[in-house]
Parts: structure tokens; sequence; C-alpha cells
């Protein structure tokens, strides 16, 4: 069974082992050193959710600059915050939920306006905390190209009936 914590150094998300419980390891992101509540101490993780962390970093002139990173919610790996994917477990990284800011929204696979590609081509997600759906991608709502997923392949329908109909009309009369 795995059990979640958080670095305390670093607020990296770390999932652990049960048979983990009592040893040192140190943290895959920052190297701090953490020693491991003993078997049948209870782990809390942080419900708080993977927030952007801002991490100083020095660059080719040696001046410090600020980056903003974010963990992933799968490994814990810092990553940027512009990343879309994660270089080592290849989980997809969506925008935080506008709503209330949670992090780690999944993918909404099938929509009753969409079926499976609407939702796809739209990067339509659901967050975990209050399951409001929106972009992935811009973090905006997808009604208008829900309207327009919909209205576009009805108006085709309704001109390529229109069309039938007016060919039986004309070969009716004559």
């Amino acid at each position: 069974m795995l059990t979640k914590m958080n670095c305390p150094g670093c607020s990296t998300p770390l999932r652990l082992r049960d048979d983990m419980a009592g040893r040192t390891i140190k943290c895959p992101c920052c190297a701090q050193t953490i020693t491991l509540p003993a078997e049948g101490a209870t782990i809390v993780a942080e419900a708080s959710g993977a927030r952007a962390i801002a991490a100083k970093t020095q660059d080719t002139h040696d001046k410090e600059t600020e980056v903003t990173t974010r963990p992933c919610p799968e490994c814990g790996r810092f990553l940027d915050s512009a990343a879309t994917k994660c270089d080592s477990c290849n989980t997809r990284l969506y925008k935080p939920c506008p709503r209330c800011g949670e992090e780690g929204a999944q993918r909404v696979a099938w929509t009753a306006w969409g079926s499976y590609y609407g939702s796809a081509l739209f990067a339509h997600v659901r967050c975990p905390v209050c399951d409001h759906t929106y972009n992935g991608r811009t973090g905006r709502s997808n009604l208008i190209p829900a309207i327009i997923f919909v209205t576009v392949p009805l108006l085709l329908i309704l001109a390529i009936l229109c069309v039938l109909g007016w060919i039986v009309y004309n070969r009716g009369l004559t």
C-alpha cells in the first residue's frame, strides 16, 4: 500500500511504501534528508494540492532569476509551469481549476455534446475538488466550442436536407 506525504523542504508530494517506515531517505527534488515516521504512525498528506512554487535558479550570467515551477501530481518532479506533459512519468498537465485553483484535473473521456471527439479536441477536463469542467489548455469554459461543435454539423445536415428537398421538388414538377 502506498502512503503520501510532502517533503518538509520543498513540499514535493512523495509516494511511500509501508515497508519504508522508520527509514531515512533523500527527497528526489531538493535532496533534503527526511526521516520517515515509524511503523504505525499516520502520515497525512497535505490537502492543499500542488501549487506553483517560485524556485531560485542561476542562469549563465550568475544572476539569480525567479523561475515558476510546479510539481507533477503523479511523480512529484518539479516542472516548468508552462509544461504540458511530465518528462518522467508522461502525465498530461492541465491548467489549475479557474473556480477553486486546485491542480490535478482529469480528462473527461465522453460528453453528450461532443462524444469522444469533442472532449479530446477541446481538452475538456474536470476538477477533482469542485467538479467544475473547463478547457484544460486555456482554463476557460468550453461552452462556445461546444455550441459550435453541435451547431455546425446540424447546419450542414439541414443544408443537405434542403438540397435534397429542392431536387425532389424540381423533379416532381417536370
